[in-house]
């Protein structure tokens, strides 16, 4: 319980409270009433579960009532665990309705945890007096199939295949806006203390479903990185090192030349053609100090083009 005199001397709370429940447009102070009411069933061998209300009272600006429901159960080579919530708000600055739930199902076959998992997050919020979705609303989920093996082995392994869909916002409905394919894999190979080698792949490739919803651009990519580890002679030798590439997409960047003041520069121009206008080819390092007189500079434009990297 908060009176309206109340003033925090640092963040006290969760990170996550603010986007837990919806009260991102709350600035003033006021009285605050936070409850939390929890029940659940336990046993040795398969698991436990949990139902949670929560409430939040600010006053007269805000309420909000949350339900919660989460668990992990366990039986025979099964094993299955959920994260769920809904959250119900009104108030002075508008209402809204906020469902997300992770869930998560594995079996192990000896050494190997394969399973899948599913994610969503809908946001629903509106503004007093107006039935369309405001614009923090938002809506995505998540799909993957992954497998893994436990680090206790000499080699490890994971990797895991996932869609996710964003949805933008038209009028009082979610469209579906971009679709985003991931994959990523990691192997690792561990003798003892002394020695470590691992091998981490990964690819993105985003596409847009409707382009009247977002800004973002269709983009693929690609990155892998190597990695060494050694320790010799009791820890006396320590040696690390690593490969890294990929490709990507960045947007085309534009260059241009301005004059600055007399020897302030880095460039000098030679007007090669003798026409008195200068053009981008006609630019070179500077070879004496007094003839620095011009600076490149870069630009972004909307285009964008594939990249490689590596380190």
């Amino acid at each position: 319980v908060n009176d309206e005199y109340f003033r925090p001397v640092e963040v006290y709370r969760a990170v996550e409270f603010v986007r837990d429940w919806n009260t991102g447009l709350l600035n003033s102070f006021d009285k605050e009433l936070l409850s939390n009411v929890q029940v659940g069933i336990r046993h040795s061998k398969t698991g436990d579960m949990r139902y949670s209300f929560k409430s939040l009272y600010r006053g007269t600006t805000y309420r909000g009532l949350m339900h919660g429901l989460n668990g992990n159960l366990q039986g025979g080579k099964w094993t299955a665990r959920w994260d769920a919530s809904f959250l119900n708000t009104d108030g002075t600055t508008g209402n809204s309705s906020f469902l997300r739930h992770r869930d998560e199902l594995t079996r192990r076959f000896g050494s190997w945890i394969p399973g899948v998992r599913f994610e969503q997050e809908r946001n629903e919020q509106t503004r007093p007096g107006n039935d369309s979705l405001a614009i923090s609303a938002f809506h995505f989920r998540i799909a993957e199939v992954f497998f893994t093996r436990p680090d206790t082995v000499k080699i490890t392994m994971k990797g895991s295949f996932s869609r996710r869909e964003d949805d933008g916002i038209r009028g009082t409905d979610f469209i579906h806006a971009t679709t985003a394919d991931m994959a990523n894999f990691h192997i690792g190979w561990n003798k003892g203390l002394r020695q470590k080698v691992s091998l981490i792949l990964n690819y993105r490739n985003l596409q847009i479903n409707d382009t009247l919803l977002t800004l973002v651009k269709p983009e693929e990519s690609a990155t892998g990185r190597l990695d060494y580890t050694l320790n010799a002679g009791k820890g006396l030798l320590s040696l690390n090192t690593f490969y890294e590439g990929g490709t990507g997409r960045e947007p085309r960047r534009l260059y241009s030349y301005i004059e600055v003041a007399p020897g302030t520069g880095n460039y000098s121009w030679n007007d090669y053609n003798v026409d008195g206008i200068p053009q981008l080819n006609e630019f070179e390092i500077a070879v004496f100090q007094d003839q620095a007189n011009y600076i490149r500079i870069f630009s972004s434009t909307d285009e964008y083009v594939k990249v490689f990297f590596n380190q």
